[in-house]
């Protein structure tokens, strides 16, 4: 069996830390295979780098781990997975990003919601509203592999992700996600996806889906080690991870992308931005970062325009 915890020198600090992970199981006694993800260092980065109140924060972890657990198939070394989510209510939708290298970025539209913040509990019931779109796009580079979009009322991220695999995917499965926040940002970011493959044990994937149904899969998913206790948790003694894999917030924006933007404005827009003198930031939508541009910057960017 892999290791199932993952060491990793942080790049912004050089301390060893514990990363996110996604770890794969399968059994072969039942032919039942589940997906266990934990993004809670990515979702508290993007929190803190989005500024997000506890709510925002809150549904940004529970897309984090739901993206997570689309992601586990994908091979292709370039593949990346996209699920927004559209809906009615004051968090307005989110919109998060797997990669096949284990890469996690995204953002929700609302920041922070101060009518909501207050509420200990289940926020994401309170904010999405009442009407949803899903959509959940796998593309390279390139070009699209394939786009699923899902109706999906009384909104919710782990109904969209189960009919995702049920329905788009034909696979029979059982999803549950747990997140947690506090005052300030999400503290915990976890899903757990329960497939039945052709052939598999048909009694004991309903025991399954049973049991998630239920509180307890929450209880499983808060102990320090889900992983390690899936086996005994789901009532499938030969439940073994095969393989982990580590998941990390990192975002492919740069100051050279950000100054790219300013190519698409007009003569006068640029001219205008240059008489100010102040120049100007710009901010990744995906991460938070800013991009300071300088005036001489925007000048050179305008002389460019001007000899093309």
């Amino acid at each position: 069996m892999p290791p199932l915890s993952i060491i990793h020198s942080s790049s912004d600090s050089g301390v060893l830390r514990i990363m996110d992970r996604l770890v794969k199981l399968a059994s072969a006694a039942t032919n039942i295979r589940a997906t266990y993800v934990d993004t809670s260092i990515s979702a508290r980065e993007l929190s803190q780098r989005h500024l997000l109140g506890p709510s925002a924060s809150f549904v940004l972890g529970e897309a984090l781990a739901a993206v997570s657990l689309l992601s586990a198939d994908m091979s292709d070394k370039d593949e990346c997975i996209t699920l927004r989510l559209d809906v009615d209510g004051p968090i307005q939708g989110y919109l998060v990003e797997a990669g096949s290298s284990g890469n996690l970025r995204g953002y929700t539209r609302s920041k922070v919601l101060n009518s909501y913040d207050g509420t200990p509990l289940s926020r994401s019931l309170y904010v999405l509203g009442d009407n949803g779109n899903a959509a959940i796009v796998r593309s390279l580079p390139l070009s699209v592999l394939s786009t699923a979009n899902l109706r999906v009322d009384a909104p919710c991220t782990r109904v969209a992700v189960a009919r995702y695999f049920n329905h788009s995917m034909q696979t029979p499965t059982g999803v549950s996600l747990f997140t947690a926040a506090d005052e300030t940002a999400v503290t915990t970011a976890r899903g757990l996806a329960v497939e039945r493959m052709p052939d598999g044990d048909r009694e004991a994937f309903v025991k399954v889906l049973e049991l998630l149904a239920s509180e307890d899969p929450l209880k499983v998913l808060q102990v320090d080690d889900p992983a390690a206790n899936l086996a005994i948790a789901l009532g499938i003694p030969d439940l073994t991870a095969h393989e982990t894999r580590a998941l990390q917030f990192f975002c492919c924006c740069s100051h050279e992308k950000a100054a790219a933007v300013l190519s698409t404005l007009s003569p006068e827009e640029l001219r205008e931005m240059i008489d100010s003198g102040k120049g100007t930031t710009i901010y990744c939508h995906m991460c938070g970062r800013g991009f300071a541009i300088g005036v001489s910057e925007i000048q050179a960017i305008a002389d460019t325009k001007d000899r093309s």
